[in-house]
């Protein structure tokens, strides 16, 4: 079952929310049964005032995960949710390198998807360990490598925190992964860099 703050949230009435927070017997943080948070589902609903209520709350904790190892940010990065990025990165509580079960970071999370903006906001947090590997020891480099998105590609590749010589677990970079996945256009990007051995 819902508690009753997640359907004020999927109903985005935000004066029954306040009523809630205002009631000491309430659980404003119980979980929905998928380990939802009320910050999560607000997220995955695209329910932006509500987010703003709940990250108002001194009782909300913004980093907890759901059942899938998953916080509010990584959600808003799954859906490319710009507006929502933003709130939560503005947010001081916000801790933005809990990796996920694959212990993927919101980058790497953001470069397999291809959302852009999502990796420029990221990345222009300076709390965001830009050259973070999952367990395959892959940058956001690599999966955008693999992926063939040219747009992030080359994002990546001009900021200068990035290591585009990085290897993966079998000796793999990002311009190996390019070659073999047949993108020659994003192969000529890290070539037209200084630095490539």
């Amino acid at each position: 079952g819902r508690p009753p703050l997640m359907f004020a949230i999927l109903a985005g009435r935000l004066e029954f929310m306040s009523m809630l927070f205002a009631d000491p017997r309430a659980d404003i943080s119980q979980e929905d049964n998928y380990a939802r948070t009320p910050l999560i589902l607000a997220v995955v609903k695209s329910q932006v005032p509500a987010a703003q209520l709940l990250l108002q709350d001194p009782r909300i904790d913004p980093n907890l995960q759901d059942g899938q190892g998953c916080t509010p940010l990584h959600r808003a990065v799954e859906k490319a949710h710009d507006e929502m990025i933003k709130l939560l990165l503005e947010h001081s509580d916000v801790y933005p390198n809990i990796p996920e079960g694959y212990l993927e970071s919101l980058i790497h999370w953001a470069a397999q998807k291809g959302h852009l903006e999502a990796l420029q906001l990221l990345m222009a947090d300076p709390r965001i360990h830009v050259g973070r590997e999952d367990m395959f020891h892959w940058t956001a480099l690599h999966w955008v490598a693999r992926q063939g998105y040219l747009d992030l590609a080359e994002f990546l590749v001009a900021d200068q925190r990035i290591n585009v010589n990085i290897m993966g677990n079998h000796g793999e970079t990002p311009l190996h992964i390019a070659a073999e996945e047949g993108h020659e256009d994003v192969v000529r990007v890290p070539l037209e860099t200084e630095g490539i051995d």
